[in-house]
């Protein structure tokens, strides 16, 4: 039976929780088809083709000397540079050749990401095949291998019913890839500015400051820990960008914002996903990983829109992905990240 679209995707049990949940139907044909397409056809795509490949094949034969190397540097480098990553590559290189372990990291956490979320409402599921192919989730699947699975583990939380189970698995995803330590910094923030009843204008002001402290401390943090993505936090070096990510997503938040209350709070996580985005777009390129780590949840926060603000949104998301691809841009993912 079909679902509504707040169904699909709604806020944990209780008043005092942020975090979105999705539901989970063990026995849903059609998602666990289109799954299985999805993710035979992205691993059927030539292996070295792609950007970051032969990266990705020297972690699948080279594990353990890269542990090592983190090991020597100290706890924090070690913490800070995706350990649980690297031992997911120890584990599949144990009994499987470097290019089967890339295979094995395209296929399942494809297959998790697109089976979760075509059962997320049934009654969207053209709108969901939709959001598996727009580029910036794509991509996660093609060049971003560890942010793919970084987010099938997410998703994967995010659909489990037992809280341990749920939080530990949602704990472990910065140890695959470092941008979800901000997407759990965000998630908490939002929880306890609903424990507390913030105001929607108070939530705003909370992470417009949390977004300029973040801005602010980055670069120095980034380097104490010995992160590999150290340099891409100086803000020194300045960001380029067009400008169309921006404009697109304040025109999502604005229809969000025009939803209404109950809206804003059964939502609060990705609208605060949105704010740190918008705030940290002209001055911090690598948040934007962070907020391509959460677009599913995201995409799937604006089923709940109603009326002329949810066809606005489904609108607006599908003409900003069918430019992206008619026009060529989207061929650029594979090359580098746009903005």
């Amino acid at each position: 039976m079909a679902t509504s679209p707040q169904s699909g995707l709604r806020s944990f049990q209780g008043h005092a929780s942020s975090w979105p949940r999705l539901s989970l139907r063990l026995h849903s044909p059609v998602a666990f088809l289109g799954a299985s397409i999805y993710a035979i056809v992205l691993v059927s795509l030539p292996l070295l083709d792609f950007k970051d490949r032969a990266n990705y094949l020297a972690y699948a034969e080279y594990p353990v000397a890269i542990l090592q190397a983190y090991v020597e540097l100290g706890p924090a480098a070690l913490l800070s540079n995706e350990p649980l990553w690297l031992a997911i590559n120890i584990v599949l290189a144990s009994f499987l050749a470097p290019e089967d372990v890339v295979r094995v990291i395209i296929f399942v956490p494809a297959f998790v990401v697109a089976w979760i979320t075509l059962q997320s409402s049934p009654k969207h599921v053209i709108w969901l095949m939709l959001v598996l192919l727009y580029p910036v989730v794509i991509k996660n699947h093609i060049i971003h291998l560890r942010q793919g699975v970084a987010v099938a583990l997410f998703l994967a939380g995010l659909a489990l019913r037992r809280e341990w189970l749920r939080y530990m698995l949602i704990g472990a995803t910065p140890f695959i890839h470092s941008s979800f330590f901000f997407v759990i910094g965000i998630g908490t923030l939002a929880q306890l500015s609903r424990r507390l009843r913030f105001a929607t204008d108070l939530f705003v002001i909370l992470f417009v400051l949390v977004t300029l402290a973040v801005v602010l401390s980055l670069e120095g943090l980034a380097s104490v820990l010995g992160a590999r993505q150290a340099n891409q936090y100086d803000l020194r070096q300045g960001t380029v960008v067009s400008g169309a990510g921006f404009v697109l997503w304040l025109a999502v938040l604005i229809l969000m914002m025009l939803e209404g209350k109950c809206y804003l709070r059964q939502h609060r996580f990705a609208v605060a996903v949105i704010l740190f985005y918008l705030g940290t777009y002209f001055f911090v390129p690598i948040t934007a990983r962070v907020f391509e780590s959460m677009l599913i949840p995201v995409l799937l926060a604006g089923l709940a829109l109603t009326r002329w603000r949810g066809v606005a949104f489904k609108v607006t998301i599908a003409s900003f992905g069918l430019v992206l691809w008619l026009s060529g841009y989207a061929s650029t993912l594979l090359v580098t990240t746009p903005r």
